[in-house]
């Protein structure tokens, strides 16, 4: 991420609610913790409870080490504590994720930014208790249901909500082939460079069918390559020589 944040640190309203999927972690992590010092409402969803809830006191120790600058520099409003919470989310399974969307609705909020970042890479085989491919599921079809079942709140928001999925470059690697999404062939021949970046192409084809539907809207739809980035969604990666000469410099591929 660098030294320091490569965006702009702008004044957020406290009612201002984001949602991050995988904010616990990574990406993730970064993104919902600057969006609440900056000082909107931020909901971490993910599997671990536990984990969420080490992430948010983590974020709520960095954000007391640099609240006073925060809003001596940047003129950023200060609180005692930053507004985030978690709620459970295990995109892997479509009841836990309609459970998500449905303890959401009930809480009666709106719903200004959903950031679609969870996801995993390079995984090996495996079927989820839905019969899909595990990377098309957690990276795709769950995101594609939250967004479904959301969006409606989302009109209803005010102005400038927004939608960013957190894609890939890996979508460069593959093509689209509807006949074979789900995949359903023999696990040691699974593609896995393949269909990591088929999740993240029908992510990106996603936000181009939105954004023409949405064009009218108060809504906006983005996709995002977040570039080379050494997070948890590198532990795949560890048996590939090629993969890890890629995130780093042939370290770990090397065993340094």
């Amino acid at each position: 991420m660098g030294a320091r944040p490569s965006f702009p640190i702008v004044p957020l309203p406290r009612d201002r609610t984001v949602i991050v999927t995988g904010g616990n972690t990574g990406l993730g992590y970064e993104i919902a913790k600057w969006l609440a010092m900056m000082g909107a409402t931020v909901i971490i969803a993910c599997r671990s409870e536990q984990r969420a809830l080490q992430a948010i006191e983590r974020m709520q120790e960095e954000y007391s080490l640099i609240k006073e600058k925060l809003s001596s520099t940047h003129e950023l409003k200060t609180y005692d504590n930053l507004a985030v919470s978690q709620m459970q989310l295990d995109l892997s399974s479509f009841k836990s994720t309609l459970e998500f969307v449905e303890e959401f609705k009930k809480s009666g909020r709106n719903l200004h930014v959903l950031v679609c970042n969870a996801g995993i890479g390079m995984a090996p085989y495996e079927k989820t208790e839905d019969g899909f491919e595990k990377m098309l599921q957690v990276n795709y079809l769950s995101h594609f249901l939250i967004v479904a079942k959301l969006l409606p709140v989302m009109l209803k928001s005010g102005t400038d909500c927004r939608i960013l999925f957190m894609s890939s470059d890996a979508h460069r690697s593959c093509s689209f082939d509807l006949d074979t999404m789900n995949y359903m062939g023999n696990a040691s021949k699974f593609g896995r460079l393949d269909y990591y970046g088929r999740s993240k192409l029908y992510q990106i084809m996603q936000m181009y069918s939105l954004s023409r539907r949405l064009k009218d809207t108060n809504v906006s739809i983005n996709s995002s390559h977040p570039g080379i980035v050494d997070t948890e969604i590198a532990r795949n990666f560890q048996d590939s020589f090629f993969w890890n000469v890629l995130f780093f410099g042939g370290s770990k591929a090397l065993g340094k």
